[in-house]
């Protein structure tokens, strides 16, 4: 008996949520897209059902969108920028970096190197490549610690197994709660918070092509993105998503350093590490 006045997703792939969105279409319900991750513009990006009003990042997403779909137009759609990004205007941490350090009793004198961790899919063996890392990158630099912030969909179990025993490997705490019911996943506050004083303290971070990459610019932060597994294989998939062309105009105008092989990832790391530069912690978004 309850009335529907409009409908929000965010996922124009799934087939249940196309079918709402036909029977909203014939029932003359508003229907409002919100774009919930840069990446899905550029893997499969059709709307079955014209929404009432689309909302993107920016005019780059918005433009590359309607390749895909050629209805939409600046009559239906808005340019919203990310709210996810509004938090990190004038960004003040909830802990301090001693006090963040004292949670996983870290020496505070270490440099903070943020691994944000891959989708297993794509990445099998990143443990792996993280052991191999640390082996390297202890060879020369021996005053650093990892913090690694997993995918939601890693395997958090099989991680602790293979680098619990590596003292400078700090597993992040898991704070992705799943909705059964909803069939939704989100992160808790208290993660969400850690993770955001993370990035604001770290001295380097390393990840593949990703939102991470696209909030550690806002922090002005030295990163690396890099495009190979453990056995030094460059992998296509990682590399398509640095080439979209919304990814591509960011990171080419900031602090992204590309790294297609180990060895590489081991110099431009020991690079930031052993350099006296000081990064601000200081938050910008563009205008």
């Amino acid at each position: 008996n309850n009335r529907i006045y409009y409908f929000i997703y965010s996922d124009v792939n799934d087939f249940q949520i196309n079918k709402v969105l036909l029977s909203c279409k014939d029932l003359k319900i508003p229907r409002y897209f919100i774009l919930n991750n840069w990446k899905d513009v550029y893997i499969s990006h059709f709307h079955y059902v014209l929404p009432t009003k689309a909302a993107y990042w920016s005019d780059k997403l918005y433009l590359d969108a309607k390749i895909q779909n050629f209805n939409l137009n600046s009559t239906n759609c808005l340019i919203t920028g990310n709210p996810a990004f509004y938090r990190f205007k004038n960004y003040s941490p909830f802990l301090s970096r001693i006090e963040f350090l004292m949670r996983y009793n870290i020496n505070s004198n270490k440099k903070i190197i943020t691994w944000a961790g891959s989708q297993s899919s794509i990445l099998l063996d990143e443990s792996e490549l993280i052991k191999e890392f640390v082996l390297e990158l202890k060879k020369s630099n021996k005053d650093f610690i990892i913090f690694l912030r997993l995918n939601p969909f890693s395997d958090q179990k099989k991680f602790i197994n293979d680098l619990g025993n590596i003292e400078e490997v700090v597993i992040c705490g898991n704070y992705w709660n799943f909705n059964k019911n909803k069939d939704f996943i989100y992160q808790s506050q208290f993660g969400e918070n850690e993770r955001s004083d993370l990035l604001y303290y770290s001295n380097l971070v390393i990840t593949v092509p990703s939102t991470v990459t696209l909030e550690s610019i806002v922090f002005n932060k030295p990163i690396i993105n890099f495009f190979f597994n453990s056995k030094n294989q460059i992998l296509q998939k990682l590399t398509s998503f640095k080439e979209a062309p919304f990814y591509d105009d960011i990171v080419s105008n900031h602090l992204v350093t590309f790294t297609y092989d180990f060895e590489t990832l081991i110099r431009e790391s020991l690079i930031v590490l052993n350099s006296h530069k000081i990064y601000s912690n200081k938050s910008f978004l563009p205008n």
